[in-house]
């Protein structure tokens, strides 16, 4: 049987946790912006979502964030320019990914470039 990992936030570093510490980082918002009714929000999720490792054991970067763009709906947005949602395996590539839809968005809703 496999044993799930749990981790948590040391600045933008990542480090194992217990699970009795998973309440306090499950899900917490590291990123978040409203343009024009859109919502680009960035997560921690705290458990391993990498299914190799989950499923296999395989010993690959865990995958700990996850980036989602909400349209004026507030559904997740699915379009041909957008996909649904995105995770990473590190703090770096969140924030990057998260500040790359924040300028997508931005361009599209006030036509200029940022």
């Amino acid at each position: 049987m496999i044993k799930m990992k749990y981790y948590k936030l040391n600045n933008c570093d990542i480090e194992e946790c217990q699970e009795s510490e998973r309440k306090y980082w499950r899900g917490k918002n590291l990123f978040r912006n409203h343009i024009d009714g859109y919502f680009i929000s960035t997560i921690f999720l705290c458990d391993d979502c990498n299914i190799n490792n989950i499923q296999y054991g395989a010993n690959e970067p865990p995958v700990l964030f996850e980036t989602m763009v909400f349209d004026q709906d507030g559904s997740i947005m699915q379009t041909k320019d957008f996909l649904e949602f995105e995770r990473f395996a590190t703090y770096k590539d969140a924030a990057e990914y998260h500040n790359k839809r924040v300028c997508d968005i931005y361009n599209k809703t006030r036509g200029g470039t940022r």
